[in-house]
């Protein structure tokens, strides 16, 4: 097999890691793309929402002549290699493999333009010095920038480290300054009564549970992430209300997250949804980054 890049085809972008498909909401429907993750809970999300063609594959086994050349690459590596929860392993993560081989891919079929996002314990790590360096030996120009939803009007915190590298393409935009929207205007007309935190468990965590009050206007969330539902603390904010304590719907989270209202499979329950929402992105940061030059 030739290890060189196939021809040129209609694909104009591979979103790599896609989960429920960020970048393909964050694009215009008509936008061609290739989805590629190895979760078939993702995949089931991402099918249900997007017509895109997917691959269910281990990036760490892609090979260049696999990919189309010509496209764009979106790449949102996982996050724990470098967050204290992960230990912040970094290279020696096997969470990390699949970030290597595609940038051992780089020289190989050199996309006009590549994307990544991740949290902001990647700046400083072992792998972000590799990808830079080897943009940089492959003539890219590269950019870098932390935003927050928050800087786009949603009342969730979610930083995260996003890279650019291209050739040709306009220097990035600074970003907007959007009023923050208030929390209420993201919620469910109807609650759940399954939504509702055990007095007991609100007892035992008296303190270290996040709470926010919709009726605030500078209300803000935590960040939401895959562990939602599981863990109480640190894993994303509850909701007051009058007789106590809510957690998030998922669809709350997904709107937050900017996907509107998806289609949500049948087949997921309650706490996969919320793990995939905490292991998405924030669509209208995604949308400026794509949009912005």
């Amino acid at each position: 097999m030739s290890s060189a890049c196939p021809a040129p085809t209609s694909t104009a972008w591979i979103e790599f890691f896609c989960g429920i498909g960020g970048v393909a909401t964050a694009l215009p429907s008509s936008t061609k793309i290739l989805a590629i993750d190895q979760s078939p809970l993702a995949l089931a999300f991402y099918q249900a929402n997007h017509p895109h063609p997917v691959w269910n594959r281990n990036i760490c086994g892609l090979r260049a002549a696999e990919l189309p050349a010509g496209a764009l690459w979106w790449l949102s590596p996982p996050c724990q290699p470098y967050t204290l929860k992960g230990a912040r392993r970094d290279a020696e993560d096997p969470r990390a493999a699949p970030l290597k081989q595609l940038i051992a891919l780089l020289p190989q079929c050199r996309p006009p333009a590549l994307y990544l996002e991740n949290v902001p314990g990647f700046v400083g790590s072992q792998m972000q010095q590799l990808l830079i360096e080897t943009l940089r030996s492959l003539d890219y120009t590269i950019e870098e920038v932390e935003l927050c939803p928050t800087h786009f009007g949603v009342p969730m915190r979610r930083r995260r480290y996003y890279l650019r590298a291209s050739r040709g393409l306009a220097p990035l935009l600074p970003p907007p300054v959007v009023p923050l929207r208030p929390l209420r205007a993201w919620l469910d007309e109807e609650e759940e009564p399954e939504l509702r935190v055990p007095v007991a468990l609100q007892q035992r965590y008296v303190g270290a549970i996040h709470e926010v009050d919709p009726e605030e206007e500078e209300a803000i969330t935590s960040c939401f992430t895959s562990s939602y539902g599981r863990a109480v603390v640190r894993a994303g904010s509850y909701l007051r209300a009058p007789d106590g304590l809510r957690a998030f719907s998922p669809r709350e989270v997904f709107r937050l997250l900017g996907f509107g209202a998806p289609q949500l499979p049948a087949q997921l329950s309650r706490l996969q949804l919320w793990s995939l929402a905490g292991n998405s992105v924030s669509v209208p940061v995604v949308r400026w980054l794509l949009t912005s030059h």
